[in-house]
């Protein structure tokens, strides 16, 4: 699948404007204040996605995935240790493609210290706002509590607005804040420090949920 574009400046697209549905960066994104949104009558239907565990050919696709939302392979944890995404147990949510299928977004957890620590939550632009991310976090429990885990922790940085609102919503609350963590992260990996909505990234943020 080629990765959307940003409408701004043509970078990969992260985001989805859920107005006009034009695909946006991070750094070009915004949050706003708005209310429920009626049902529009001839409103585009989203696709019928397949959830379905990840298995070694999809690697390519989570690499693009990846490098789209994190722009590395690699995600650091707030505990001094780094897991290679693609070494993770994961689901993902595919579309019927031309093809055969598209990945449209994944979920990639591990098992730290006894509690399940999401790793990746991505998904597309085009597939964004369609309910899969409620649908991948839910199964991903499903199978933490089959494995007798009662918690799941997860990261994300200040910036990320979208992914804290999401959690909040799913029944997270913080556990722990790491102010300037992430940003000395990236000083050490010469990266930029613009994040979501241009805001500069700088603290890591955990999350738990009891299940």
């Amino acid at each position: 699948m080629d990765p959307d574009t940003c409408i701004v400046c043509g970078a990969t697209a992260t985001h989805r404007d859920v107005h006009t549905s034009a695909t946006l960066c991070a750094q070009h994104a915004r949050i706003e204040v708005v209310g429920p949104r009626p049902a529009r009558r001839g409103a585009s239907a989203l696709p019928q996605l397949a959830i379905r565990d990840l298995t070694p050919d999809d690697q390519p696709a989570v690499r693009s995935i990846s490098l789209a939302f994190r722009g590395q392979t690699a995600h650091m944890r707030p505990f001094a240790q780094t897991a290679g995404l693609l070494a993770q147990p994961g689901i993902g949510a595919f579309a019927a493609s031309a093809g055969g299928e598209e990945l449209a977004g994944l979920l990639l957890w591990t098992v730290y210290e006894g509690r399940g620590l999401i790793v990746d939550l991505s998904i597309w632009p085009r597939y964004q706002e369609s309910g899969v991310a409620t649908q991948l976090l839910a199964l991903c429990e499903e199978r933490l509590r089959s494995q007798r885990i009662s918690q799941i922790i997860a990261t994300t940085t200040n910036d990320n607005l979208p992914a804290l609102a999401f959690y909040f919503a799913h029944g997270f609350a913080i556990e722990r804040l790491l102010p300037y963590h992430a940003a000395r992260q990236q000083a050490d990996a010469d990266e930029d420090n613009l994040g979501f909505a241009g805001v500069e990234v700088r603290d890591i943020i955990q999350l738990v949920k009891r299940l």
